[in-house]
Formats: C-alpha cells, sequence, structure tokens
C-alpha cells in the first residue's frame, strides 16, 4: 500500500484508495519508480498540495427564541458550518416591525439584537428573516420567531 492507504497503482495508473481531505493532510508527497530497459531505474518525488474546499453551511442552529417583556434582548446566531472556524457575516433580510413602525431587531456581529425594550402587550410575537454568508460566499436563509412572554 502507498502513502498510507492512499494511493494504489497498477503499471501506468495511480488512484486514489480513499478521499483526500485537505484538514486530515494539506500535502502528500508521491514516490514514482520508472523502469527502463528492465535494468536502469528512475526515482521521482512529487509533493502535491490538496486544495482546501469551503463546504456551504447546513442549516441555523437556533431559530425559535423566547423572552421576558421588559427587556431588549440578545441572541446568538449561529450556523450548522462543516469548515470550522469559518468567518460567517448575518444579515436580516426580511424585518420584524415594533407597534411603532420602526424595525424591531439588527444583528451587530453575531448577536440579533432588539432595538427597544420589547412589551408583550403591544406585541407578543415577532418573525423575522435572517442571511448567513460564509467567507466563500455560500449563503443560507431561515425564518426567525421570537415568542415574548408576559410577566405582569
Amino acid at each position: 500500500s502507498l502513502l498510507n492507504g492512499f494511493v494504489g497503482g497498477f503499471p501506468s495508473q495511480i488512484y486514489l484508495r480513499r478521499p483526500l481531505d485537505f484538514d486530515e493532510t494539506p500535502t502528500i508527497t508521491l514516490g514514482v519508480t520508472a523502469l527502463f530497459d528492465f535494468a536502469r531505474t528512475l526515482r521521482q518525488q512529487f509533493t502535491i498540495p490538496i486544495i482546501d474546499v469551503n463546504f456551504p453551511m447546513t442549516s441555523f442552529i437556533e431559530t425559535s427564541f423566547v423572552t421576558p417583556e421588559n427587556v431588549a434582548p440578545q441572541f446568538t446566531l449561529s450556523t450548522n458550518d462543516p469548515d470550522a472556524n469559518d468567518a460567517i457575516v448575518y444579515e436580516i433580510t426580511q424585518n420584524a416591525l415594533r407597534s411603532d413602525g420602526n424595525e424591531a431587531f439588527v444583528i451587530v456581529g453575531d448577536q440579533l439584537q432588539a432595538t427597544a425594550v420589547l412589551d408583550y402587550e403591544a406585541t407578543s410575537s415577532y418573525a423575522l428573516t435572517v442571511k448567513a454568508t460564509d467567507a466563500a460566499g455560500h449563503s443560507i436563509e431561515s425564518r426567525f420567531s421570537i415568542g415574548v412572554s408576559n410577566v405582569n
């Protein structure tokens, strides 16, 4: 077995025995020996870089929140992303409105923040759409719901 199971071969052919994973092995070194006239050999080593592929996010981790009234809550946004430490940018694509007609939420970094104290008697629930985009430009959108509980 060549290269710890990565590569197999037959005369004049090289093939992969399993998929390559940049996170596991960013390069592989392949030694090739050519036989000439059944007596002379030439050996050459090749280092082959493995290209890292950015995989798209699969979903938001949480899309439903509940908060007591009379506070201006904030919630942490996060996604299921196979690429560890991928930079994610969040944006609201359809905002909920407060009873006064102003936007109810903003995003700062990965925090979904209410723009004012929420009041159950004025609005008991909000719905908005959030889009997440990773470093490679992959994006997902999801509908979020925020329930406001009555504390009076």
